[in-house]
């Protein structure tokens, strides 16, 4: 890349941040009349997402793999799935077997009606680039919806490790459990000392957070359930239950759960704690009410940008209320945060539901 040629990217680049889209297409049109640079027109091709724009990329620059891909991403995007097919079949020229461009034709495939093997469609998402990867789990959720038009989605889960080490983890975890609980079991006996209730209370609490980090949810659902039996109102044990009827799908005693915990704490301000948000979140989009969702999914995502749950969850909100593009913007951004087999497990529901 030459001087000219980075320097013409990044103004751009600053232009379309600053919310003068017109003047960043402008100087790249410009820039494109004058140097031969691949880039720049993938550059202009995303910005203005124009059909001129993605033909000109397969016309002008049909040996450049990075300007197909981009012109088979885009056209499939825009739902020209023959177009998008016939890009990355050039493409596969210029990169033979790249990964991306396998996926891109797959997908196309997959929503021209064509018979499309999932477990070979699965062997090249992996591999594939963020926002193809985003594009293919798109399309699983969405033939999930059609096949199981009552399925959840993934399940949230804990990314820990596995094998010998990830067993010496574990143990150490819950070494820490019960040194936690000894901890606060002491502290709450000396707080609550003429208060037997509120010691009571306590020490359910410490016992079943205990029990939640140990991994033995049954029973830590117990001893909650045993403290609202002497406090209705506790916080902390409605709040640990109805994320347990959650993760069971026992959503009416979820709701019955957060109804109590809303009398208490306002779910619904401004300034609601995020794992309340979250709660919420959960309990519209198990409910079904997946505009309420997405609005509090949105705002989780403001708040704690490093959960994935909140973008994937409301990718599934967008699918569902019919706005694709925007479930897969969703999905790359919950792909790139840190995730427990998402895409994997994904697939295996998949592949589950289509052998039915």
């Amino acid at each position: 890349m030459t001087i000219k040629s980075a320097f013409t990217l990044h103004t751009a680049q600053h232009l379309a941040k600053t919310g003068r889209m017109a003047e960043a297409v402008q100087s790249l049109k410009k820039a494109c009349g004058l140097i031969a640079d691949p880039r720049l027109a993938i550059q202009k091709a995303l910005l203005t997402g124009e059909k001129e724009d993605r033909e000109a990329l397969r016309r002008i620059h049909p040996q450049s793999g990075a300007a197909l891909l981009t012109a088979s991403i885009l056209s499939y995007g825009a739902g020209e799935f023959e177009n998008a097919i016939g890009a990355a079949t050039d493409g596969l020229c210029a990169r033979p077997g790249d990964p991306s461009l396998k996926t891109v034709i797959l997908l196309a495939r997959s929503r021209s009606g064509q018979d499309v093997d999932i477990h070979h469609l699965r062997e090249c998402a992996k591999n594939a680039i963020l926002g193809v990867r985003a594009c293919a789990l798109t399309e699983v959720e969405r033939r999930m919806i059609q096949s199981r038009p009552d399925d959840n989605g993934a399940i949230e889960k804990e990314d820990t490790l596995g094998g010998p080490f990830g067993f010496l983890l574990d143990r150490l975890d819950d070494l820490a459990s019960v040194m936690g609980f000894a901890l606060y079991h002491s502290i709450n006996l000396v707080r609550h000392v003429v208060d037997a209730k509120k010691r009571a209370v306590y020490s359910l609490i410490t016992q079943g957070d205990r029990l939640w980090a140990m991994r033995r949810r049954d029973e830590a659902a117990k001893r909650f359930e045993e403290a609202l039996q002497v406090d209705p109102n506790c916080v902390e044990a409605l709040e640990s239950l109805v994320r347990h009827y959650l993760d069971k799908g026992d959503v009416a005693k979820a709701v019955a759960c957060f109804s109590s915990l809303e009398k208490t704490v306002a779910s619904e301000a401004e300034t609601a704690p995020t794992h309340i948000l979250r709660i919420s979140a959960d309990l519209a989009f198990f409910t079904r009410n997946h505009k309420k969702a997405h609005s509090l999914y949105s705002r989780i995502i403001e708040s704690a940008p490093h959960d994935y749950v909140a973008p994937y969850r409301r990718g599934l909100c967008l699918l569902r209320m019919g706005d694709e593009k925007g479930a897969v913007e969703s999905f790359r951004m919950a792909l790139g945060i840190p995730n427990p087999r998402l895409m994997e497990d994904r697939f295996d529901a998949l592949e589950a539901a289509c052998k039915r």
